[in-house]
């Protein structure tokens, strides 16, 4: 038998001992860490899982297996000084994938023995310094370090193939030391204390996060003209602006920030996603703009008060008696559908955006001192444009104003 690849994914749930105990809820509680002792461990293996195991130590057998590409040590207890023997493994020397995500580490380990390695993973443990990641193999594509307490962005410099960097949940307060990352594709730094984005000219970069930071500007990323996806939710962000050179834009996250008004979007027409809610906007102007530009439009049907039989759990002589008198005065579901087929379709009003509707026919609102488009402190949400669709377009209709 040629087996390549062994998961002992929680093992310990699936091994009845003594060592178990069940709470109220019947959820075992794993008292004792796994023993690799009775397992057999083919020298053919290419891939190891032994993910949530509570493994203290590494069994030395894994030492020889030379065919090993990818070993997961995940959620386990590993600590540093468990994971050190690894540096002195040559015939793992060929491994492409370590995770060693939520363990117990303080440190960096010495990985400069996998001369081969794609993906290197130590998210979730308790890492203060990134000081050992340049003995990292400049192989390297994956790099994820997040949810640790890391303070700058050091030693990756070598890393010329990476491809995707993660160090999101530290305590990163600079961005620094990226500029030799030519092509870095995405780039995760959520939920650190950035002040100001510095993307040192990385034109090749398509995803960038910098949610939940101290950010007040955007500015900072105009030179990543290749840019698809650019989430800048939970900042202090008072102003659009740096966005016209990102032609290729897709997916624009701005969310809960402090904006109050939508500028520098005109030319994105490839935009997809737009995130503005919980801001403080109160003109959509340069929305409609976008997308009379892209033939989609944007306005307000009110269908009316419809005879429906929403009613019909709740029957009864009062209920009955009440539609009766009032069912002459409601509209049937044709009649209330009727203003949103018109807009959805008549040549007459291809070009027209911005406008409230009813009865077929444009109407004001209630308060004729605010604009159909003013909706301040009102969570907007325009996801999932497609603005290369040739009809027009409407928002979800809307019953108060």
């Amino acid at each position: 038998m040629y087996i390549t690849r062994l998961s002992l994914r929680a093992l310990l749930l699936h091994l009845p001992s003594p060592s178990f105990q069940f709470s109220r809820s019947r959820t075992p509680t794993i008292n004792t860490p796994l023993h690799l002792d009775s397992i057999e461990l083919p020298p053919t293996l290419t891939d190891l899982d032994l993910t949530v195991n509570r493994l203290s130590e590494l069994d030395s057998r894994i030492a020889h297996l030379s065919m090993l590409k990818k070993l997961s040590l995940r959620q386990n207890l590993i600590e540093d000084s468990a994971v050190e023997p690894l540096s002195r493994w040559d015939a793992l020397s060929d491994l492409e994938e370590l995770i060693l995500r939520d363990n117990k580490l303080a440190e960096v380990p010495d990985i400069s023995i996998f001369s081969r390695l794609l993906v290197f993973d130590v998210s979730f443990n308790e890492i203060t310094s990134l000081e050992g990641l340049s003995k990292a193999s400049s192989t390297l594509k994956e790099l994820y370090v997040s949810k640790n307490e890391v303070y700058k962005i050091m030693e990756i410099e070598h890393l010329h193939d990476l491809q995707i960097l993660e160090l999101g949940s530290n305590r990163l307060r600079v961005m620094v030391n990226m500029e030799s990352l030519t092509k870095l594709e995405e780039l995760w730094l959520g939920r650190n204390r950035i002040k100001v984005v510095n993307l040192c000219g990385l034109r090749c970069i398509k995803k960038i996060s910098l949610q939940s930071n101290q950010l007040t500007s955007m500015k900072g990323s105009e030179d990543c003209v290749a840019l698809a996806e650019l989430y800048l939710s939970h900042n202090g962000i008072s102003k659009m602006e740096g966005l016209s050179a990102l032609v290729n834009l897709r997916v624009l996250d701005v969310s809960n920030n402090k904006l109050t008004s939508v500028d520098d979007i005109q030319s994105h027409t490839k935009l997809e996603d737009l995130w503005l809610n919980d801001n403080q906007i109160e003109i959509l102007e340069a929305i409609t703009e976008a997308k009379m530009d892209a033939n989609v439009t944007a306005n307000c049907v009110h269908p009316g008060i419809v005879r429906t039989r929403l009613t019909r759990d709740r029957d009864g002589l009062i209920t009955d008696f009440v539609f009766f008198l009032t069912s002459k005065l409601l509209k049937s579901v044709p009649q209330a559908a009727a203003t949103t087929c018109c807009l959805a379709t008549s040549p007459r009003l291809r070009n027209v955006c911005g406008k409230y509707f009813s009865d077929c026919n444009e109407a004001r609102t209630s308060n004729p001192d605010r604009a159909i488009l003013k909706l301040r402190d009102c969570g907007l949400l325009l996801s999932c444009w497609s603005l290369q669709l040739p009809l027009p377009m409407f928002i979800k209709p809307l019953t108060t104003f």
